[in-house]
């Protein structure tokens, strides 16, 4: 009982780059370490730690992509085109923060990532609109 809440409230928090790391990353980042010692490489952190950011950054993107898709298979043809605009606006900004969510990575990361979200919700949007 002691060494749990040793562990629960006295060790601190993993960080790597400045990112708090949570169980799963921390787990995911102890297995590719071993994997990569018992192919007999040398583990390296940074590039490690941008691929578990990669990972993340392509999960949150197809979650933001399928919320968008949600949102927009729910509206209706409106009567007029700005009304359309507004509703396509609010499903593009709940997709963004659906994608922002709890992600931590390199800006460039990030950039990369919300790069390609926001070309998916244009050519969606482009279907639409045709």
């Amino acid at each position: 009982m002691a060494l749990r809440r040793k562990v629960l409230h006295n060790i601190p928090i993993k960080n790597i780059n400045g990112h708090a790391m949570d169980g799963t990353t921390w787990v995911s980042l102890v297995q590719m370490y071993v994997d990569q010692i018992n192919t007999g490489s040398v583990p390296c952190i940074e590039s490690s730690w941008n691929y578990i950011c990669r990972q993340k950054a392509q999960n949150q993107l197809s979650d933001a992509a399928e919320q968008f898709e949600k949102e927009v298979e729910q509206i209706t043809m409106p009567s007029n085109e700005s009304d359309f605009a507004s509703l396509i606006a609010d499903a593009e900004r709940t997709a963004m923060i659906e994608f922002k969510k709890d992600l931590q990575a390199e800006k460039a990361i990030l950039d990369e990532y919300e790069f390609q979200l926001r070309s998916c919700m244009k050519e969606r949007i482009e279907e639409l609109k045709h």
